[in-house]
């Protein structure tokens, strides 16, 4: 049962691993190709189609929850209009450059296309429903200063693609997508072949359903989900409610609805959850009803290309699924370190605490940074960062409030204010 276990993970790790890192660099050429402030600067107006440019912009990027609400907020801050901002936000932890790609290598390119029209359709309805019925909560004052993520601009161009794909990008979903294959792989070992497909509860609108409330506890990354979504299609998971499990897991998840609910306030949320969950469960029937219901099975659409190119089989993919096993056991290490390192000092005494409030922190990645600067400060013993208010509440010893902040804005981060 291991040794089976162990080679369907690291199956998967072989499939997924070209799309991913082929995504990552689409999404670090996107970064680095366009302006900083582009954005900003084309969804400032109210109206259909500053949601529409807002909802195309946020299709590429490589944003899960933990980065896709302070993100908004800062466009909110910015000046972004109401409905532009919803439809952001809607739209953007359902698809990115990475997912696309993985998407397509795991389930076909027709799912993967589908699900991106059906983020765009949910996007731009969230943003027109708000601009009618003008439910938005007034504008966030914890919004994101910028990003403070790449490297500085005079680095090369090739360390700024290399620290963006890797470091920006992988490392701050690398957890979930541990996740989500360890998820897979598992499944792929207990559960046979077509066993979902003879139980009729899972079938239909009650498969949808179901995995709607499955997916809502579950915290996987877009990009992670895939590889889980792909493992259930191959046990006999209608194409639906796959695509539910995809579209309403990355954003209807406990994280995300309690980050939304603390930034946006009940009426967003309310509309927020409307609109994924109709649209999800509508996007899932739809799809059945175009692609499934002439009676195909549902691996028929899946991609086969890699199975008989030799030099897929031989180099790339097998050479890539080693190049992201390296990175991600380095960043496991790393970050295991640095959790035993917290969970010590926490076992003695603090008499300091100290607050900021910090701009600039997009990702999870943002939030390593940050505390492995604070925790090699001298006296400063545990660093507790919370990514959707941009607070840091620093621990330590004989600390210095001047001393930290420098360190903060030296590691690329604004401090908007301080308070005891």
């Amino acid at each position: 049962m291991l040794l089976r276990y162990g080679l369907e993970l690291w199956n998967i790790l072989v499939n997924l691993a070209p799309w991913l890192l082929a995504g990552a660099a689409i999404s670090a050429l996107l970064k680095l190709l366009l302006p900083a402030d582009f954005i900003h600067h084309h969804i400032g107006r109210a109206g259909l189609g500053s949601i529409l440019k807002a909802v195309i912009f946020g299709l590429p990027l490589p944003l899960c929850s933990c980065g896709v609400v302070p993100t908004a907020m800062g466009l909110r801050r910015d000046g972004a209009s109401p409905g532009a901002t919803v439809g952001f936000l809607i739209t953007t932890p359902e698809t990115g450059a990475d997912s696309l790609m993985v998407t397509a290598g795991f389930l076909g390119w027709p799912l993967a296309l589908f699900r991106v029209g059906a983020a765009v359709i949910m996007g731009v309805t969230g943003g027109w429903l708000t601009d009618r019925l003008h439910t938005v909560s007034p504008v966030p004052t914890a919004a994101a200063d910028g990003g403070a993520c790449a490297l500085p601009a005079q680095a090369s161009w090739l360390s700024r693609f290399w620290n963006y794909a890797l470091e920006d990008l992988l490392r701050t979903i690398y957890r979930y997508l541990t996740l989500g294959v360890l998820l897979a792989a598992a499944i792929s070992t207990l559960i046979p072949r077509d066993f979902v497909a003879n139980l009729p509860i899972l079938q239909g609108l009650g498969g949808m359903l179901l995995m709607l409330v499955i997916a809502s506890p579950l915290y996987v990354c877009s990009t992670g989900s895939v590889a889980i979504a792909a493992a259930l299609v191959q046990t006999g998971l209608p194409w639906g409610s796959a695509l539910v499990f995809l579209m309403s897991g990355v954003a209807t998840n406990v994280a995300t609805v309690a980050a939304i609910l603390k930034a946006f306030g009940k009426k967003i949320l309310a509309l927020y959850l409307t609109v994924v969950i109709a649209g999800s469960i509508g996007a899932g029937l739809l799809f059945d009803v175009l692609f499934v219901s002439g009676g195909a099975n549902a691996t028929h659409f899946m991609a086969h290309h890699h199975e008989t190119a030799t030099f897929w089989n031989t180099w790339l993919a097998p050479g890539a699924a080693v190049f992201l096993l390296a990175f991600m056991l380095k960043w496991g290490i790393a970050d295991a370190r640095l959790a035993l390192r917290g969970w010590w000092a926490s076992r003695r005494t603090a008499p300091e605490t100290l607050l900021f409030s910090v701009g600039g922190m997009t990702c999870n990645n943002c939030v390593n940074h940050v505390k492995r600067d604070l925790l090699a400060t001298a006296g400063v013993r545990r660093v507790e960062v919370n990514l959707v208010d941009g607070s840091v509440v620093v621990h330590g010893t004989h600390l210095e409030r001047a001393v930290l902040a420098r360190v903060i804005q030296n590691a690329g981060y604004s401090v908007r204010e301080t308070a005891q």
